[in-house]
């Protein structure tokens, strides 16, 4: 954690070290100020370090209001942007755009393009706080990373970039907080990541311009967590699935579990956050029964591996076995509506449904 705050310090993220409270005081010309704690979290699969700044045990968070809500653009505003783009590419003649109104915008394409749509994902951070380990003070220059008023205000600036990037450079794109997805013809690719490189170079953004997070325009992408096909975005589909390597590290836990062997508490908290998000790409909720008992295996003394831990991770395992990529149809079709319900009373299971199709 000291080696990650000394390189905000190098950034000028931060300034310090300070040995004393009096220290802090005598440079702020004041007493009145809050210390909030800092700390280490390994984050994600990869174990990504992130460093979080408690402004919630300092209370700054408490004081913060906002009078505006938080409209994020996930993975179904991305997965609807690019159902829509795939509906006005399947009219050749014309470009057709329906309006909520009931009214159609018109024009002539441009020129005939056959190329297929790519992506590129772009990662620019603006991310600081006030640590206190060793009882070291800081002082945050910029946004501190556990403020509740950070993630407003950072949301309102790349959604301010976002804008710049659409209504000035004419980019098909969607911003989740830090997350640039760009979706670009496969002719204009190059120039356009030049241009919006260049842009974030201007307003002195820092981002990732090699390694993994350098991510390359390709017609298959990985973005918030999933992999966005675009190899058959001109036929009207679009493919949806677990980003690579996902579902095997959940089974490769499964099988830990299933197999009997020991595992601690930590190990099911990151298997049942892990089912949690993929469970959202198998059709059905069948990852359910495995999420809610890993959930019950933590929420009192937590036992190790039991005869019901096993079971549900080997029903996991077999599900995840048929786990295929969705096939996202960019036409619009009235939905075909199935409830269900189920009991299970004096040792006799029982079950229901019900179909609507508007078709």
């Amino acid at each position: 954690m000291k080696a990650e705050t000394a390189e905000e310090v190098a950034a000028g993220f931060l300034t310090g070290p300070y040995r004393s409270e009096r220290e802090v005081s005598d440079l702020l010309q004041t007493d009145d100020w809050s210390l909030s704690p800092r700390f280490l979290l390994r984050q994600g699969e990869d174990s990504k370090i992130r460093i979080i700044d408690d402004f919630k045990m300092s209370a700054v968070n408490r004081a913060f209001g906002s009078s505006s809500f938080l409209e994020l653009q996930d993975t179904d505003y991305a997965v609807g942007l690019l159902r829509f783009l795939s509906r006005v590419l399947q009219d050749r003649s014309k470009v057709r755009v329906p309006l909520s109104d009931g009214t159609t915008l018109e024009g002539e394409w441009s020129r005939e393009n056959a190329q297929l749509p790519c992506t590129l994902g772009e990662d620019a951070r603006l991310e600081q706080g006030i640590p206190s380990g060793d009882w070291e003070f800081y002082l945050a220059k910029s946004l501190p990373f556990g403020a509740a008023a950070s993630v407003y205000g950072f949301n309102k600036i790349a959604l301010g970039i976002l804008h710049i990037m659409i209504v000035k450079f004419f980019a098909i794109a969607t911003d989740f907080y830090d997350d640039y997805t760009i979706y670009e013809f496969k002719p204009a690719a190059s120039l356009l990541d030049k241009v919006l490189m260049r842009l974030l170079d201007l307003l002195g953004w820092t981002y990732a311009k090699a390694g993994r997070k350098f991510v390359a325009f390709d017609s298959k992408v990985v973005t918030l967590g999933v992999s966005l096909g675009l190899g058959e975005l001109w036929s009207g589909v679009l493919t949806v699935e677990n980003k690579p390597g996902r579902l095997e590290k959940i089974s490769q836990m499964l099988r830990t579990i299933a197999s009997g062997k020991d595992v601690s508490r930590s190990e099911v908290a990151s298997l049942h956050g892990l089912l949690n998000f993929a469970g959202g790409l198998i059709l059905g909720f069948e990852l359910k029964p495995t999420a809610r008992m890993l959930s019950r295996a933590l929420s009192g003394p937590f036992l190790g591996n039991t005869p019901e831990l096993k079971q549900a991770c080997a029903l996991a395992l077999d599900v995840i076995a048929q786990c295929r990529p969705k096939r996202c149809p960019a036409s619009i079709s009235p939905p075909i509506i199935l409830y269900t319900d189920g009991a299970y009373e004096k040792g006799i299971g029982t079950w229901g449904a019900v179909l609507i199709d508007e078709l």
